[in-house]
């Protein structure tokens, strides 16, 4: 069974918004970023 491909995550890429980067916008300690690292670690 072929599904629709995942598009590749890429959380560095230059976004349409004014600051380039979430990392500007939010503290070294905030939790998107543990949500970031598990779901890099899934197998999909």
């Amino acid at each position: 069974m072929h599904g629709k491909p995942f598009r590749e995550y890429s959380p560095n890429q230059i976004m349409a918004l004014p600051t380039p980067s979430l990392e500007e916008w939010l503290p070294a300690d905030h939790p998107v970023y543990f949500i970031s690292d598990t779901v890099d670690q899934f197998d999909l």
